[in-house]
Formats: structure tokens, C-alpha cells, sequence
């Protein structure tokens, strides 16, 4: 495995994601659990990628769900709270 540069380092972040499990809970409690999986599973792929596809049906095919179940959980996801709980 290639070590990076002190230089990369400091300009792509670090290797790991930093998650606050408590925090991510809390936030996503309304939500349902495909919701709250795709969510964590797209912020993992764009911390370690450097981003997110912005066509879904390519964004689909990376989290390796249909373009109907991302665009069900999209609508959870784009929710505000109050939205979220009243679903």
C-alpha cells in the first residue's frame, strides 16, 4: 500500500471518516432503515472517493440499489425532521 505524502495529507484529510455514532442516530431516527443505510453507505463512498455521482441512476448503480428504492429513500433523506416524522 502507497503511503501519502505529508502533502496529501493535508489536503485530502485523513484516511478514516470521522462519525459520531450517537449523532448520526439521532439525526436519522426518522427515518427508515434503507434510508439510514444508503446514507451512511453514500457518505463512506464520497469521503472515500471525493464525491458523489450527480446523475442518480449512476449513483444508484454505485450503491448498487435500483434507481426506484434511491429515489423512495431520496425523498426520506431530503426531508426535514418534522417531515421525517410525520411519514
Amino acid at each position: 500500500m502507497k503511503r501519502r505524502s505529508k502533502i496529501e495529507s493535508m489536503t485530502r484529510g485523513p484516511p478514516y471518516l470521522p462519525l459520531y455514532a450517537g449523532d448520526f442516530l439521532a439525526m436519522s431516527a426518522a427515518w427508515s432503515g434503507e434510508a439510514r443505510a444508503l446514507h451512511l453507505l453514500m457518505l463512506v463512498t464520497a469521503w472515500a472517493g471525493g464525491g458523489l455521482p450527480t446523475d442518480p441512476r449512476r449513483l444508484a448503480g454505485l450503491l448498487n440499489v435500483t434507481p426506484r428504492t434511491l429515489a423512495e429513500a431520496w425523498r426520506e433523506l431530503a426531508a426535514t425532521p418534522e417531515e421525517a416524522r410525520a411519514q
